[in-house]
């Protein structure tokens, strides 16, 4: 019968890689909570991927005052300064922020509006 036994250098090597792993996440994950936002809210003012005022309901314009258009610049203006938070004050913003502050409902906010208008588009 053998035994495994690792020596103390082993463990710290182990250690040291999935810190490195941990490291490289949050590296992928922040590149994408600046870039995600910042191409969307461009997007916004720019209609190169998409309409974006194709996506807001009917309703939410009519609410609006048929200002809806006015109301996705605003909406893209709000992503680009959060991305740009992300990027330039990440302890301020939600990378590191406690869930429910003020940046991470701000980034969140459009994408729940657009489902919930999809939603109600397709009943």
């Amino acid at each position: 019968m053998t035994t495994l036994t690792a020596s103390s250098t082993d463990l710290r090597a182990d250690r040291s890689q999935s810190v490195d792993y941990a490291q490289q996440a949050y590296q992928i994950l922040r590149f994408a909570f600046v870039v995600a936002p910042i191409a969307a809210g461009a997007d916004k003012f720019l209609h190169l991927l998409v309409n974006w005022d194709q996506y807001l309901a009917p309703m939410v314009n009519r609410m609006l005052g048929g200002h809806g258009h006015e109301f996705m610049l605003a909406v893209g203006a709000i992503e680009i300064v959060a991305g740009l938070g992300v990027a330039f004050k990440p302890r301020i913003l939600p990378m590191s922020s406690p869930p429910g502050s003020w940046a991470s409902f701000a980034i969140f906010s459009p994408f729940r509006a657009i489902s919930m208008s999809l939603y109600e588009m397709s009943g």
